[in-house]
């Protein structure tokens, strides 16, 4: 009778051990359909004076998921913005919404690199996975090139504050120059 249990034992054992390794194959990566999760990767206008700019991920999702995660995937040539930032962003997406997910970076010198991004939605019965990637190319100052519009008119703006600031410094040296040579001149005579 104890040979009898324990050969049961044994066969439940094996049936429920390959149930669940069938459940585990069910729930592996997926590559997802455009319909379920699409990624679009593009970057936005470079601050003509850090040289920063914004990585942006569009994602259009067919699918509700809490715990989707963007990982970023930079070359050598650009660079997180802030040392204490991840390479990975986390985000919700529901169905039929485009999510918006921006990483900032600055270029590291002159060059042309591949950067990607790759999207993981995590649902209960399935795991979904999208990836897009696009090609920038930086100057020797460290600009994006072609030049946009954008930039060229940020830049020039930001030329124009420069030149302001510097005239506002030299006039109040100046001006305080003037009282204190007044004020001498005062207790002078």
């Amino acid at each position: 009778m104890k040979k009898i249990i324990l050969f049961g034992t044994i066969i439940l054992f094996a049936l429920a051990t390959m149930a669940l390794a069938q459940d585990l194959e069910s729930t592996e990566l997926q590559q997802s359909d455009e319909r379920d999760l699409d990624i679009i990767l593009s970057h936005e206008v470079q601050d003509p004076g850090s040289k920063e700019f914004f990585l942006v991920a569009d994602i259009k999702s067919g699918i509700d998921s809490d715990r989707v995660i963007v990982e970023w995937n930079l070359p050598r040539g650009i660079k997180l913005a802030s040392e204490t930032d991840l390479f990975r962003s986390r985000a919700t997406i529901y169905e039929g919404r485009t999510t918006i997910v921006k990483k900032l970076v600055v270029p590291a010198g002159q060059g042309k690199y591949q950067v990607e991004a790759v999207v993981t939605a995590i649902k209960a019965d399935a795991n979904y996975i999208s990836t897009d990637s696009i090609q920038i190319e930086f100057n020797d100052n460290k600009e994006i090139i072609p030049l946009s519009e954008e930039y060229k008119q940020a830049k020039l703006q930001h030329q124009i504050i420069r030149v302001l600031i510097y005239i506002a410094i030299i006039s109040g040296i100046s001006l305080v120059s003037y009282y204190i040579y007044r004020e001498i001149k005062k207790i002078r005579s």
